[in-house]
């Protein structure tokens, strides 16, 4: 079997992929891990699940879940379903946002699903040699929502066009008057070598005080809109990365969320510009600017990979404390799109016309080529996280 390996560092996933698939294609993944103090709040509602593949204009060829709950593999596990296209996967990119359409979906999975270390739900598409993803699992550090797309494609020049995507939710109710102990931990990665290839990816909580149009639960069905978001991170690029600073890195904070979110005073003294007496849109035009840098300087490029790696988006101290009972929710999608450039389509093309014809001489010639027949293998693949 085939499969993604993703490893884990430091208790919280890497979304690095493991040396052993020989994986030389291109990948953008997201993850963000939940702080304790809300894992302890129970299993009380649900989290959904996306995926999207396409290949040329194929979509969600094959499509299906995997589950294992209290260290045991469940056959079959729940599988989703083609979602209405208003219903979609929503991503950031350099060039604005992307939305996957039609998606498959698995929603109203129950948060006890995952009851130990090493439990995972996932939620995959494939379309020939793209695939994208949606999963909830468990570390032994905590619960972690993660999303993924990537291509296998590892031949010389571009890719065939197509896109791959998936999505994570996770809903909880928090009462009024907590006081939780808040450490958002994210990691992600982009790899992207073709110029044809371009990707995002975002992770960000909402919650009932911010996301007033509609139930927390419904913010996919609604289109992902960031901007009512608490925070927001996004990571894009679109071209072939070959440093850090081919990826753009763009994190924001809802003024609103300091309503909530209490920051040490320490931290905010420390803050370039701020003074007692700012606005909370003031303060947070200046958090937005101090964890851009921070996390631009966090980024790693190894193996033509850009990697951010267990980044705690807040300083330790921070304290969510909302005043009445709230809906919140964290969540994290990642969308991957392969579009050839006219010359790249040209030369595709005439590759496919040399195929058709070397397949015409074939069948004249049977014997020529009796010792290549065979049958392709394609294995299922599946997001399998590495619990060393």
């Amino acid at each position: 079997m085939r499969c993604l390996a993703i490893s884990i560092a430091g208790g919280v996933l890497a979304t690095c992929l493991s040396p052993k698939v020989g994986y030389a294609g291109a990948m953008v993944t997201a993850d963000v891990f939940t702080s304790a103090p809300f894992a302890a709040l129970g299993n009380k509602g649900t989290t959904e699940l996306r995926a999207f593949s396409q290949e040329f204009n194929q979509t969600n060829q094959t499509f299906f879940g995997d589950l294992t709950s209290g260290g045991v593999a469940v056959n079959p596990a729940p599988n989703g379903a083609v979602l209405p296209n208003i219903q979609n996967i929503s991503v950031m990119g350099k060039n604005g946002i992307r939305r996957y359409v039609p998606v498959v979906g698995l929603a109203d999975q129950p948060k006890a699903n995952i009851k130990q270390a090493g439990d995972i739900q996932s939620l995959i598409s494939v379309t020939g040699v793209y695939q994208g993803s949606g999963n909830q699992f468990q570390t032994p550090a905590g619960r972690s929502l993660a999303a993924l797309g990537f291509t296998t494609f590892t031949q010389v020049g571009p890719p065939p066009p197509g896109a791959a995507a998936g999505a994570a939710f996770d809903p909880i109710s928090v009462p009024g008057a907590s006081i939780l102990a808040y450490s958002p931990t994210v990691d992600a990665s982009i790899q992207q070598g073709d110029p044809s290839i371009s990707g995002g990816l975002d992770i960000y909580a909402v919650d009932s005080t911010v996301f007033t149009r509609d139930d927390v639960a419904n913010f996919l069905n609604d289109g992902s809109p960031f901007e009512a978001t608490l925070w927001h991170l996004n990571l894009a690029a679109n071209r072939p990365v070959a440093g850090t600073s081919d990826v753009s890195v763009d994190f924001e904070l809802n003024p609103l969320a300091l309503q909530e979110i209490l920051l040490p005073s320490s931290y905010l003294i420390s803050l370039p510009g701020y003074s007692i007496g700012l606005t909370n849109q003031q303060v947070a035009l200046l958090i937005d600017g101090a964890v851009d840098k921070a996390i631009t300087d966090a980024l790693a490029f190894v193996g033509g990979t850009v990697s951010l790696q267990s980044f705690a988006l807040f300083p330790d101290g921070t304290l969510f404390a909302p005043t009445n009972t709230v809906e919140y929710a964290e969540g994290v999608d990642a969308g991957l799109n392969a579009i050839p450039e006219p010359a790249s389509i040209s030369l595709l093309a005439s590759g496919l016309f040399a195929l058709f014809g070397f397949r015409r001489r074939v069948k004249r010639f049977p014997t020529l080529c009796a010792r290549s027949s065979g049958q392709i293998n394609r294995s299922r693949r599946s997001f399998v996280p590495n619990h060393s």
